[in-house]
């Protein structure tokens, strides 16, 4: 079978399987489904690398490698048309992949004053807890410096601007984030002042931010 026969039915077989993933509802038969499609574009890869097809071998792990969780999809190269199925692989692995250093330096360096496009969960919920630990930081101790008796007055002063001005850096951060959050669960950022309203507003919040985001693009990103 030549090389163009081969990627044509693979094509074709890709484009069922997507639509059997996307009307699954059984968790196993998803991951099954998900199993013989990283299969098929990874066979779909060999191909367009090769003259001539040649027979097609199964592509098994090698002997004791864990299951992956995540699909290792970097930058397409396998010339397919991008699918929902492979745009919500790459961002299960971006999301996957992000440290707490990562979403430090995302929200607060990167984007802090982004209140446009998505944040994943963990993007989000890394930043909380760094602005947690900040905050933290500053009342016990940048603050209780700059009242220190062993400083200068002007210093010490100096060490409280310091500690304000972060702080207020870090929940202007923080907001943009939330409203990323929120844009990635396809919702309006307006819904987070829904967080002003005692006790409900909060544990409204914590439950939204917390879902998971949209797998395909949606009008955010």
């Amino acid at each position: 079978m030549e090389t163009a026969e081969a990627l044509e039915l693979l094509q074709r077989r890709l484009q069922l399987l997507e639509s059997a993933l996307a009307e699954a509802t059984d968790s196993v038969e998803r991951r099954r489904l998900r199993d013989e499609l990283l299969e098929l574009h990874r066979r779909f890869d060999v191909i367009s690398d090769s003259s001539v097809a040649g027979p097609l071998e199964p592509l098994r792990p090698e002997p004791g490698a864990p299951a992956p969780t995540a699909l290792p999809f970097g930058p397409s190269t396998s010339g397919l048309p991008e699918s929902a199925w492979t745009t919500a692989a790459r961002r299960d692995n971006a999301e996957q992949s992000l440290t707490f250093l990562d979403a430090a330096a995302i929200c607060l360096l990167e984007k802090p004053l982004d209140f446009t496009g998505r944040a994943c969960r963990r993007e989000y919920w890394w930043f909380a807890a760094f602005v947690a630990l900040t905050q933290i930081f500053v009342a016990f101790v940048l603050y209780p410096a700059g009242e220190s008796g062993h400083l200068d007055g002007s210093v010490g002063f100096l060490i409280q601007l310091a500690g304000v001005g972060l702080l207020l850096w870090i929940m202007v951060a923080h907001l943009a984030a939330a409203v990323r959050r929120l844009h990635d669960t396809g919702r309006s950022g307006y819904l987070f002042l829904l967080s002003l309203i005692p006790i409900f507003g909060p544990l409204f919040m914590l439950v939204v931010l917390s879902e998971r985001g949209e797998p395909e693009t949606n009008e955010y990103g």
